[in-house]
């Protein structure tokens, strides 16, 4: 019977498999073989300055950057708690402006190059969104369940902490996420402020994959590649348990 099933659904799953390992399972193949041959491998990014320089810049412009949105998004949720529509999309205007622009702006009226000022741009982009989310779960949390945590005693922090922040915990997980997508994306600001050689104050580790691959070096760029596939996926693993083991659902 089984088989029979295998069979039958085999024509369905053969074009899905075939695509996953053409475009994906070949490529990551082919750049683990480039990773570990011909100039690649972790001895050679250990004492590279540029990737060295890069590495350090985007982790902090990621936690400084992510950190601040979500306590600012968290604080306009939980402080000022916006319930009218044109509130809301207010929050959400920064969505519709290209950074892009903002960096052209920023450049031609302040020129003041330096990691803090991605930093600012990363904030003003995605804390809108941040409070929107957060506020979405607030708002869905029992209010039974916060009355019984201000009986108790159970105020500020210890309210959050004890009370809310279990209700929280999966949108601050679900909101790193879409903030670390916009993050990624800071190199067309970084373009637009200071060219294709960006100053070392400025310089972020996809400054260091582009130069790699104009230069053809297929090995530093395999091997970098790999560390920084690793460190999200070992960073977004750490996140998701960190929030997941301590979240509750909200009813719908």
């Amino acid at each position: 019977m089984q088989r029979r099933r295998f069979r039958t659904s085999l024509p369905y799953l053969l074009p899905s498999g075939t695509g996953t390992t053409l475009f994906y399972t070949a490529p990551f193949l082919v750049m683990l073989l480039y990773a570990f041959s011909g100039g690649g491998g972790l001895a050679a990014l250990g004492g590279n300055h540029a990737f060295a320089v890069g590495a350090r810049n985007t982790a902090v412009y990621l936690f400084c950057g992510i950190g601040a949105a979500l306590l600012l998004g968290m604080w306009i949720a939980l402080a000022l708690r916006p319930r009218r529509f044109a509130v809301k999309l207010a929050l959400l205007v920064p969505l519709m402006i290209p950074s892009a622009a903002v960096a052209v702006i920023w450049r031609a009226l302040i020129p003041w190059e330096s990691l803090w000022v991605l930093i600012l741009l990363l904030v003003w982009k995605v804390t809108g969104v941040n409070a929107v989310l957060f506020t979405a779960v607030h708002n869905k949390i029992p209010g039974e369940v916060i009355e019984s945590g201000q009986l108790d005693g159970a105020g500020g922090l210890r309210l959050f902490f004890r009370v809310k922040w279990p209700y929280l915990a999966s949108s601050v997980f679900f909101a790193a996420l879409i903030d670390l997508f916009f993050a990624w994306r800071a190199f067309r600001e970084v373009y637009l402020l200071t060219g294709d050689y960006p100053y070392d104050s400025i310089y972020l580790i996809q400054h260091y994959l582009m130069h790699m691959f104009r230069r053809l070096q297929y090995g530093k760029l395999a091997t970098a590649s790999i560390v920084v596939v690793v460190a999200v996926v070992v960073i977004t693993g750490l996140l998701f348990l960190l929030t997941n083991s301590q979240g509750k659902d909200v009813e719908a």
